[in-house]
């Protein structure tokens, strides 16, 4: 007998697979020594550019500024929720100087390090996007198409941004570098156009950023339930974030 299922289905019973293989990870005893250790990151997150790279730019804002905003949120939601999390960068700098050739790729190489390095459980690279049609908006999340625990990551977090958006987007595949070489589950965000008059508006507004925050923050717990210590905080709730 063949039975046949949608891709929708599919993907639910792959990220179900996904799910279970984190839980039975987390329960094994080596594994909760490790995770257990002080000063231990379960979530690396990377604000994209920095420094002499400023990123797209929208009127007089620049990317580098909004993605560093979001970061630091997400970074104070995550360690309300009991969750420890590390930036890749703290401040407006690049991870490698301005000067040689080939700056931007080792930029990126750098960021993978640091995530490696960590130990994380996931990432989540912060960006926002630019397009010449002013008219598009809207937060996007991306994942590497040959990662499905990326991709259920980003199903995960796209959800919690579509209702704070009020769009229907689906999570998209994505060759970036980032994506395509850390050997640690991860997904790209797009906070929002740039270019768009209102979207931009609205990313200059700290209760905003800290909505998003806290959207990409629930569908990272999402993602993590079953791999929680009850101990922590997102198991009786997610916590509120400021101005959210």
């Amino acid at each position: 007998m063949v039975v046949i299922v949608s891709r929708r289905v599919y993907h639910g019973l792959i990220c179900g697979a996904v799910l279970l293989a984190l839980l039975l990870l987390w329960r094994s005893p080596a594994i909760r020594k490790v995770i257990s250790k002080p000063g231990r990151v379960m979530v690396m997150i990377d604000p994209g550019h920095g420094g002499v790279d400023g990123g797209c730019q929208g009127g007089s804002m620049q990317e580098k500024n909004v993605n560093l905003r979001i970061a630091l949120a997400l970074k104070d939601w995550l360690k309300q929720a009991g969750i420890p999390a590390g930036l890749t960068r703290d401040g407006d700098y690049p991870l490698e100087p301005f000067g040689r050739p080939g700056r931007h790729r080792r930029d990126l190489t750098k960021r993978v390090r640091l995530i490696e390095d960590s130990g994380a459980v996931v990432f989540i690279s912060i960006h926002c996007d630019w397009s010449s049609d002013s008219s598009r908006y809207g937060p996007a999340v991306f994942y590497h198409p040959n990662n499905e625990a990326s991709r259920c990551l980003a199903q995960a977090v796209q959800h919690q941004l579509n209702q704070l958006a009020g769009i229907t987007r689906r999570e998209a595949p994505g060759d970036y570098f980032i994506l395509r070489t850390a050997r640690v589950p991860g997904i790209l965000v797009e906070a929002g156009f740039l270019s768009n008059p209102a979207e931009r508006l609205r990313l200059q507004d700290q209760r905003y950023f800290a909505a998003i925050a806290g959207a990409i923050g629930r569908g990272i717990i999402t993602y993590l339930q079953p791999t929680l210590p009850k101990s922590t905080a997102v198991a009786f709730g997610h916590p509120k974030q400021r101005g959210e």
